[in-house]
């Protein structure tokens, strides 16, 4: 998924969250952008498949070969891990477990949501290689009006 959708989504449940009272509006927004940071770890699992470290080659391997898929935060072991992790950590620092959790729960989630779409644009800009699907720009849609309601709509 592009970081636009990772940010949207993660904002959309950190602002339930808010609503809920475990989570402010700042808190919400910095799970949005760690979902985004998240992604980071394409760049080191490239150069480890691949020697060096290469931003626009870690983002093109991971859009059109999928490189990324099962390594790193991406896996289900560190899916488990990161799982126990946020447990623990969420008897100490509630609210800083659930940011993350949001952040990384939210991103594993639209990573691995694998729908089987043809419609989709496909461009280069500046040497990277984009996928836009459909299905995501609905969804990026869908969220946007959702955020909206909670933020709008007491």
């Amino acid at each position: 998924m592009l970081p636009q959708t990772h940010f949207l989504v993660a904002f959309f449940f950190g602002l339930l969250g808010m609503k809920f009272g475990y989570l402010s509006l700042n808190q919400a927004l910095i799970s949005g952008f760690i979902s985004i940071l998240i992604d980071f770890d394409h760049l080191f699992t490239y150069k480890f498949l691949h020697g060096k470290f290469s931003f626009k080659k870690a983002f093109n391997s991971t859009v059109i070969e999928h490189e990324h898929d099962n390594r790193s935060l991406h896996s289900f072991i560190a899916f488990l891990i990161l799982t126990a992790l946020f447990i623990i950590l969420g008897v100490y620092f509630l609210e800083l477990a659930l940011i993350l959790a949001i952040a990384y729960y939210i991103h594993y989630i639209l990573d691995h949501l694998h729908i089987k779409v043809k419609k989709k644009f496909t461009f280069r800009e500046f040497g990277f290689v984009m996928k836009l699907y459909y299905f995501e720009l609905v969804l990026q849609l869908i969220f946007l009006i959702l955020t909206a309601l909670i933020l709008f709509l007491n």
